[in-house]
């Protein structure tokens, strides 16, 4: 017997062939971001104060927390609000990473909440933390001919806020950047870092000016990230150099 072959109308295949192109496309950008993470050796404290010691894998493309006790055991996923603290050691980064649940405040929106956040490095009378916020939609306000606004989908966009607990245990957001890619057809640029510099001066108080000037001696931009923690690693030698 002999198989029939359909023959689809030109515009019904090109349409089909679009289709798939985007979908495929648009998954390659969001892999391209970084989704899979390795298991690591830690442990979560849950907010009903139980304690799990074994794998955890966590992924910030996601928001996602996942472990398993032993290697071949089934694992459980957890969602941020649940977890105190949580620490693991990343094999790629070489070093511990210590997280805890913290209040921020967000100055330029005025929200404030609960959220886990990484804590980076500790002073005397301040820690520096971060929050890398999971993967989302990029979009953009738009106006069209008649001055009409609408939302576009311009690529995927991930932030990391950069934030200054105090002794209250109260974080301020200090500095938030993003990672952006762009989607193919779109002509939509990454947005600028956001720099509360006076919630910076308002928390290093009295080594502000040791701080601005350590910046301005190693020609530091504060809105760009790696600038950023190398001002406060600086910060930080400089304080133990001086005892």
């Amino acid at each position: 017997m002999k198989h029939r072959i359909c023959q689809c109308p030109p515009i019904i295949y090109c349409s089909i062939i679009f289709f798939f192109s985007c979908v495929g496309e648009a998954f390659a950008q969001f892999d391209s971001l970084g989704l899979n993470t390795k298991w690591s050796k830690g442990s979560i404290v849950l907010t009903d104060n139980s304690t799990l010691k074994g794998q955890i894998r966590f992924n910030d493309k996601m928001g996602i927390v996942k472990f398993k006790k032993k290697a071949d055991d089934v694992e459980e996923s957890f969602s941020e609000t649940s977890i105190i603290t949580m620490q693991f050691y990343d094999e790629d980064a070489a070093r511990s990473r210590n997280f805890a649940t913290f209040t921020v405040h967000e100055d330029e929106t005025g929200w404030r909440g609960d959220v886990l956040l990484e804590v980076l490095m500790e002073f005397e009378n301040f820690a520096l933390l971060s929050r890398i916020e999971r993967v989302n939609i990029g979009t953009r306000q738009r106006h069209d001919s008649y001055g009409a606004s609408y939302t576009e989908k311009v690529g995927y966009e991930q932030f990391e806020k950069f934030c200054i607990m105090d002794d209250k245990g109260t974080a301020v957001v200090v500095l938030a950047v993003s990672e952006f890619e762009r989607a193919k057809l779109s002509m939509a640029s990454k947005l600028k870092p956001y720099l509360n510099k006076t919630a910076l001066e308002k928390h290093l108080a009295g080594d502000w000016k040791m701080f601005e000037s350590l910046v301005k001696s190693n020609k530091l931009n504060l809105k760009k990230r790696e600038d950023f923690l190398r001002a406060f690693e600086n910060y930080q030698a400089e304080i133990k150099r001086r005892g």
